[in-house]
């Protein structure tokens, strides 16, 4: 009597993220991917973007005790100056809970827009022009547990 085979399981699809630029004749998708299996275990990249770029991220579901991660960042430009606006999001995955934004010594909490997700905007105060140079904006997530996460993007101001 010949052996009983199980069925072959179809292969899951791996976890996708992709990076586009604002189209140009020399730009293409960059694409990072990971396995089905480490997407619990391994970190993807982060990916952070100065304006026009685009991000597209497919949320990932975590328990809550899991560490948090930060997908994607973007700020809305790289060079700002004294009265003008900018604004940020994060991208982050289910189980953060509160996003923090430093730079210089000054610190402010992202606002939560939905699962994942959170915004901010800041006036850039008028400073004097020893103090225009090319600043650090350190990224904190954190879980309800405590456990962070930390990046950084940076911005000059001018």
């Amino acid at each position: 009597m010949p052996a009983a085979t199980a069925p072959a399981s179809p292969t899951p699809t791996p976890l996708e993220y992709v990076v586009q630029a604002a189209p140009s004749p020399s730009s293409s998708p960059a694409t990072y991917q990971t396995g089905p299996a480490s997407a619990v275990t391994e970190q993807p990249a982060v990916a952070a973007t100065l304006a026009p770029h685009v991000v597209a991220i497919r949320p990932i579901s975590m328990p809550a005790n899991a560490p948090p991660r930060i997908l994607a960042m973007s700020i809305s430009t790289p060079v700002a100056r004294g009265g003008q606006v900018v604004s940020g999001t994060v991208e982050t995955s289910s189980n953060v809970a509160s996003v923090e934004a430093r730079i210089a010594g000054y610190s402010s909490n992202m606002q939560k827009v939905g699962v994942g997700k959170f915004t901010l905007s800041y006036r850039v105060p008028y400073l004097p022009f020893f103090l225009h140079r090319t600043y650090s904006i350190e990224v904190i997530a954190r879980n309800t547990r405590g456990d962070a996460v930390r990046t950084a993007v940076p911005i000059t101001i001018r």
